[in-house]
């Protein structure tokens, strides 16, 4: 996705990982999306429009775009940054209200959303901004990284995904002016997690181990 993509140009865009080739997959009028996607449930690409408090879905070559929700949860605005599915199509969503304020008002959420129904449940809130959202290998818990205080928390979610059962802070990034970003977890459950304000990719295990730096 491209975020500061103009309304001409396309916002989703596809890589071919062989010949390295970006090809536009879908654009709009007003969107602002920041995270795409696919869900389990229906195979469909799904999109978080920040600005816009939406979460769009289209088809894998942009055809068909559907709002998925749009509105407040519990009486606010949620400002959806990235997403993350759990293997029956429902969707976490990292919500950094408070991204434009002192870290320490502490207004953001992670919210989930039923793949049927839309129903939005906070699962937590009153968070410095949380950016990235990945469920571990086994789906069993949450990887969150704070963007308002460069951490990344682990949740451990119930049976049925509905409620945090426990959490902790797992691990911190000394980052200075650079804030952590999107992540994604691999087959082994190391996390990728992608800083905002330096090109590089940190990588650490489960445990915390800084494995490696891409950059």
């Amino acid at each position: 996705v491209d975020v500061t993509a103009p309304e001409d140009e396309p916002k989703v865009l596809s890589l071919d990982t062989d010949s390295a080739e970006l090809s536009g997959v879908y654009t709009d009028e007003s969107g602002a999306y920041t995270s795409a996607q696919f869900s389990p449930h229906d195979d469909r690409l799904y999109l978080t429009d920040f600005g816009g408090g939406r979460v769009v879905s289209v088809t894998p070559d942009g055809e068909d775009p559907e709002v998925f929700f749009s509105g407040e949860v519990e009486g606010e605005q949620m400002f959806p940054d990235d997403l993350a599915f759990d293997e029956e199509g429902n969707m976490y969503i990292s919500d950094m209200a408070g991204f434009d304020e002192p870290a320490w008002e502490e207004k953001g959420r992670v919210v989930r959303l039923d793949h049927e129904s839309a129903e939005a449940t906070v699962l937590a809130d009153e968070l410095p901004p949380p950016n990235g959202i990945s469920f571990t290998e086994d789906f069993a818990g949450l990887w969150v990284g704070l963007y308002g205080a460069n951490r990344i928390d682990h949740y451990e979610l119930d049976g049925d995904g509905t409620e945090v059962v426990s959490s902790h802070a797992a691990i911190h990034h000394d980052g200075g002016t650079s804030r952590i970003d999107s992540i994604a977890v691999d087959a082994d459950g190391n996390l990728y997690q992608a800083i905002h304000g330096e090109p590089a990719m940190y990588v650490y295990s489960s445990l915390g181990e800084h494995l490696a730096t891409v950059r």
